[in-house]
């Protein structure tokens, strides 16, 4: 069995996604998505929920996601890329500094990425919200 080096269109596409998020490039990342796309998002954050279409993936989600971290802090360590075919899973820590409360943020990713006609069309992102919580929202007294 032959051992192959080569990145396929799909793993090659999330990377480049994954490192557009990283320079919070909004023109970029919204050149790689489908015109359709989703963005799922589980817990209860206030991002939390499903973003069905480009504009809501982007603007609803990614712009808002991204305004949570101090500019020039957010950063992605690979840990595991698997390629099925079109879908394609990736396990990453994401590091950053949360604006409103200036705390560290150390988080673990599973986030799978399904992909379309060189596109990413829909995306389930899996991590800690807790620690989300506890580092990128500032608690109010009540």
């Amino acid at each position: 069995m032959a051992v192959t080096t080569e990145t396929s269109p799909n793993v090659a596409l999330v990377s480049e996604f994954l490192a557009a998020m990283g320079r919070v490039d909004i023109p970029a990342l919204s050149e790689l998505l489908a015109d359709d796309a989703s963005w799922w998002l589980g817990g209860d954050l206030p991002v939390s929920g499903l973003y069905e279409g480009k504009d809501a993936v982007i603007g609803g989600f990614l712009a808002s996601a991204a305004a949570l971290f101090e500019p020039g802090t957010l950063g992605f360590d690979l840990r595991f890329v698997s390629d099925a075919g079109d879908r394609v899973v990736v396990e990453y820590i994401g590091k950053a500094r949360g604006v409103a409360t200036g705390k560290n943020y150390h988080n673990a990713y599973c986030t799978i990425f399904e992909c379309r006609e060189g596109k990413i069309h829909t995306v389930r992102e899996y991590l800690d919200t807790a620690h989300a919580g506890d580092v990128l929202y500032a608690v109010t007294a009540s």
